[in-house]
């Protein structure tokens, strides 16, 4: 690079750090490295141009909003260089680097990574960029590797390898420097208790609602989790593990990423690499008593026809676990009582009920108001509808659609203008090199040069020409009527796509996505903020703090006599 190579041109920086262990003066530390690399070339790389992802692994590209921001900028023109500390703060999986670095070189964005020495324009940048990819993904691996074998170590001699039952704490080895593993004893009566329960004919249900009554607290039940307290499947994993008559496993399961998102999955490993130890003094359930459980589980099994539950749950190779919701609006209904998810229960199509998560699966909800899955949908649609029809909607509607024409011409004219700034520029380098051939100067070197400039100015004249013809062409747009008519018509709209489809196009329409049913003498009230712009942009949402609609806070009243009422 030369100096003033990067002058007047429009930078970016990215930076990012995968540990919220790190500091975050490490963003701060990169990002300064990146500006005084460009400084002495003429770049200038301003606040606004920055991008970061703190705390995020570089393993795959859906990880935040500094990447993503980034990607979206350079495809909207606005950057011609990004400068980054290494290629490996951009990603470490070989496949992304290869998407993203194709992607660069198609908006023709100029990239610079500081520690690499590497500058896309340079020659043999591409060989480079390939070599450092694949290092940083062995890199990964190997660091994995690294971590699977010194964990094997720990669960060879019987240490602590991770996050332990309910039931089991750790303490510090002063000898080997790892966590030995020991029954904790306040929790101890707790398992005991689920386990004897059980065998004694109590449900799982019934389990989960005694230990919350008791005020014992669940795994983890001071983690992230939203909802805490105890659930049946918290009690039926307890009675499938095997760690409590002293049997621990390790190395059961493998965890991947699936390929371009954030999700991992898990997969069993072949049983030659599983560890398995026997621990008699981390025995807290007796044979007896486990025999006893495992004797129910099959009793049920045949009386059911069902498998164990243990055994029942299956990952689809994309990681979805089960079948989506047939019901249009499950994952759209909170409790008003408590915040808690309102989920479908009950029999056979017709008969299926919504009730509160938490009064069904914790007891620690008292609202034992149900509701017919058919009636709250056909009410709730009718409140919805009643509401969007409403005068203020509508005019706010009118209002948005006219703001959205006037951008369409005035975004088209931005773009032509930029294709003609691009486009002179690129002609008065072929003017330069003309004369500069016409002098004799290393004529073979700039015929190459003229010969890539007049590729490009080609491709900007034809650009430009599809600009200009379709600034030109009369715009077909509907009148306001017909707009409103087509964001209003909910039951046009429904009936084109999926129930999953149908649920997130009501979900854009709610403020956080969600609909309150508060129980109130014996019938149910449902509150929601509708946001009338979801509907204008097909699922975008808007913060509350943005005022985007007119309507908000309308209770539709719903009477549940007409399905039994109370459970």
């Amino acid at each position: 690079m030369h100096r003033d190579d990067l002058k007047g041109k429009r930078g970016a920086a990215y930076a990012r750090y995968s540990s919220d262990k790190q500091s975050d003066l490490s963003v701060d530390d990169q990002i300064r490295r990146c500006r005084d690399h460009v400084r002495p070339l003429g770049g200038v790389v301003n606040d606004e141009a920055l991008h970061f992802d703190r705390a995020e692994s570089g393993s795959s590209l859906q990880r935040g909003g500094g990447i993503e921001r980034l990607l979206r900028a350079i495809r909207n023109g606005e950057y011609e260089y990004v400068v980054i500390e290494s290629l490996s703060r951009l990603t470490r999986d070989f496949a992304d680097g290869a998407v993203l670095l194709r992607e660069l070189d198609y908006q023709r964005v100029r990239l610079i990574a500081v520690a690499d020495g590497i500058d896309s324009v340079s020659h043999g940048s591409q060989l480079l960029m390939g070599l450092k990819l694949v290092l940083n993904n062995q890199y990964s691996r190997d660091q994995s590797d690294q971590t699977r074998r010194g964990m094997k170590g720990r669960a060879l001699a019987g240490l602590s390898t991770g996050l332990l039952p309910f039931g089991y704490c750790s303490e510090r080895d002063p000898a080997s420097d790892g966590k030995l593993v020991l029954i904790d004893e306040d929790r101890r009566p707790a398992v005991i208790l689920i386990f004897e329960k059980y065998a004694g004919g109590l449900g799982l249900a019934a389990i989960a609602a005694l230990l919350n009554r008791e005020g014992i607290r669940p795994p983890r039940g001071n983690g992230r989790r939203k909802r805490q307290g105890w659930t049946a499947s918290g009690v039926r994993a307890i009675l499938h593990n095997e760690k409590y008559v002293g049997i621990w496993k390790y190395n059961q399961r493998e965890y991947v990423k699936v390929p371009g998102s954030k999700r991992r999955i898990s997969r069993l490993r072949p049983e030659s690499e599983v560890v398995v130890g026997d621990y008699p003094d981390r025995r807290i359930v007796s044979d007896e008593v486990w025999q006893a459980v495992r004797d129910r589980f099959e009793s049920n099994r045949k009386r059911y026809g069902k498998a164990p539950a243990a055994k029942t749950k299956s990952r689809s190779s994309l990681g979805r676990a089960g079948r989506p919701s047939q019901y249009l609006f499950s994952g759209l209904l909170e409790c008003g009582a408590c915040g808690a998810p309102m989920t479908i229960h009950g029999g056979g199509q017709g008969r299926r009920y919504y009730r509160c998560d938490d009064n069904a699966k914790r007891g620690t909800c008292e609202n034992r108001l149900s509701v017919r899955e058919r009636d709250a949908r056909e009410w709730l649609l009718s409140g919805l509808r009643d509401t969007l029809h409403e005068p203020t909607a509508v005019a706010y509607v009118r209002k948005e659609i006219a703001k959205a024409l006037a951008n369409v011409s005035q975004s088209g004219g931005r773009r032509t203008e930029q294709k003609r700034r691009e486009l002179a520029a690129v002609e008065g380098r072929l003017d330069n090199l003309a004369e500069a051939i016409a002098d004799g100067t290393a004529v073979d070197v700039l015929r190459d040069k003229l010969r890539t400039e007049d590729r490009l100015a080609r491709e900007l004249r034809v650009d430009l020409r599809d600009l200009e013809e379709a600034a030109a062409a009369p715009i077909q747009l509907p009148t306001n009527e017909e707009a409103v008519r087509a964001v209003f018509d909910l039951e046009a709209r429904l009936s084109e796509g999926t129930v999953e489809a149908n649920r997130e196009a009501l979900r854009s329409l709610l403020l956080g996505g969600t609909i309150r049913l508060h129980p109130e003498d014996g019938i149910y009230v449902a509150h929601a903020d509708v946001l009338i712009f979801g509907l204008l942009v097909g699922g975008s949402r808007r913060s509350a703090t943005e005022k985007t609609t007119p309507a908000s806070g309308r209770g539709e009243r719903y009477s549940n006599s007409s399905c039994g009422g109370r459970i």
